[in-house]
C-alpha cells in the first residue's frame, strides 16, 4: 500500500537484536515495531469527550494511585511481537509468551508496584475474593542464572487453580507469558542467556527472499511442527467432503466415488517449506510478502495447527472463574470443618477438666 502520509523518519526498521527476542525453536511468531502513541492519544480524546468516562477514569486513577494512559500505555513501545517455543514450554499453548518494549521502566515499574499493591487489597476484601487470589513477586531461584529478576503472578493461595499468570520486565521489554515457565525463559532468551534467536533456524533463513533483511514486520510459522498438529483436522475435513459428494446406496445415475481426497501424512510432511511474512518499505510504498508451502493442504493443516495451539486456553480461560468459585468454597467449608473440630475438643477437653477428681483424692 501507499505510505505517502508516513514521513520517512517514521518508518521503523526492526534492529538484529529484536530476532534474537524469538527462540530458535520456536514453532511459530511476530514480531513488529510497536508505536502506541496513536492509540494513546486515542483514548485519551475519547475520554475528554465523554463527562461520565472522564470522571470514572479519574476515579480509577485516584483509588489505584495510577494512571493507566501515562503511567502504562505512555511507557509501552518499540520491538514487540509473541511466540511460541520449544524453550518455553514445549511449544503448546503453556509456551506462548508477548513481549512489548519498554519506553521508561523506571516509571513502568512504578507503576506496576502500585498496581500489584493496588489489586492485592482489593482481592484480599470479604465481598472479592477472600484473600484467595493475589499478585506476589518472585525469583527464579538462579535455574536461568537469573537470580535478581523479579518476576510476577496472579497467584491462588489455598484453591487448585491450575493457572498463574506471569509478567516480567527487562531493561527494555516487558515480558507475559501463561506459565511461570515460559516467562522465566523468555526473560533469559531476551536478556542474552539463551541460543542466537530465530535467524539461527536455517529453516527459516532458508525460506527468506534475498536482500538485506530491513523488515518493519516478521512473521514466521515453522510448518514442520505446526503440520504435524494440524493435519488430523485436515483429515477429517477430507473425510467429511468425500462422504459429503459421494452418492447413496441405490442412487440412479452414474456414482459417485471422490476416493482418499487428502494424501497420507508423510507424504505431504516430505519437504515442508516454512511460511516467511514480511513488511518492507520500497520507496514510498510499503510492500507485504508472503513465502509458503506449494500445497495449499499443507498450508491449512499448519493454519490449524497454530489454532489448536490456543484452543486449550480459551477453554481453560472460560473454566478458571467457576473452579475459582467452587475451590474457594470448598477450601472455606474444609477450614469451617476444621475449627468445629477444634471448638469440640477443646470442649471436650474442659468437661473433663469439670469432672476430674478434686486434687489429693
Amino acid at each position: 500500500g501507499k505510505g505517502r502520509f508516513i514521513r520517512p523518519e517514521q518508518r521503523k526498521v526492526l534492529p538484529e537484536s529484536a530476532y534474537r527476542m524469538i527462540p530458535a525453536d520456536a514453532q511459530f511468531g511476530t514480531v513488529t515495531t510497536a508505536d502506541l502513541s496513536g492509540l494513546v492519544q486515542s483514548i485519551k480524546s475519547l475520554i475528554a469527550a465523554e463527562p461520565d468516562a472522564k470522571r470514572a477514569f479519574a476515579e480509577i486513577t485516584k483509588q489505584v494511585g495510577v494512571d493507566p494512559i501515562a503511567d502504562i500505555l505512555g511507557n509501552l513501545g518499540g520491538v514487540s511481537g509473541y511466540y511460541a517455543s520449544d524453550a518455553t514450554g514445549g511449544g503448546g499453548i503453556g509456551s506462548v509468551v508477548a513481549f512489548i518494549g519498554i519506553t521508561d521502566r523506571a516509571k513502568l515499574a512504578s507503576a506496576n508496584e502500585k498496581l500489584a499493591t493496588w489489586a492485592t487489597a482489593m482481592l484480599s476484601g470479604e465481598d472479592t475474593a477472600r484473600g484467595y487470589a493475589a499478585i506476589r513477586s518472585w525469583t527464579d531461584g538462579s535455574i536461568n542464572g537469573m537470580d535478581q529478576q523479579v518476576f510476577w503472578s496472579l497467584r491462588f493461595p489455598g484453591v487448585p487453580v491450575p493457572i498463574e499468570p506471569p509478567w516480567t520486565m527487562t531493561d527494555t521489554h516487558l515480558i507475559i507469558g501463561l506459565t511461570p515457565q515460559a516467562a522465566m525463559a523468555a526473560a533469559a532468551q531476551a536478556t542474552g542467556k539463551g541460543d542466537a534467536g530465530i535467524f539461527s533456524n536455517a529453516a527459516v533463513t532458508g525460506a527468506l527472499p534475498s536482500g538485506p533483511r530491513q523488515y518493519e514486520t516478521f512473521a514466521f510459522n515453522d510448518t514442520r511442527t505446526t503440520f504435524k498438529t494440524g493435519y488430523p483436522l485436515v483429515s477429517l475435513a477430507g473425510s467429511g467432503l468425500a462422504n459429503f459428494v459421494r452418492s447413496r446406496a441405490g442412487d440412479s445415475g452414474s456414482v459417485r466415488e471422490p476416493g482418499i481426497i487428502v494424501p497420507p501424512y508423510n507424504v505431504l510432511a516430505k519437504n515442508l517449506k516454512p511460511e516467511v511474512s514480511m513488511t518492507v518499505w520500497r520507496g514510498n510504498d510499503r510492500v507485504s510478502q508472503s513465502i509458503s508451502d506449494k500445497s495449499l493442504l499443507v498450508n491449512l493443516g499448519s493454519t490449524l495447527g497454530r489454532l489448536q495451539t490456543f484452543a486449550p486456553a480459551v477453554a481453560l480461560l472460560g473454566g478458571v472463574a467457576p473452579a475459582f468459585v467452587q475451590a474457594r468454597e470448598a477450601a472455606e467449608r474444609v477450614q469451617r470443618e476444621q475449627q468445629f473440630r477444634q471448638m469440640q475438643d477443646q470442649e471436650g477437653g474442659h468437661g473433663d477438666d469439670m469432672n476430674a477428681p478434686p486434687a489429693g483424692n
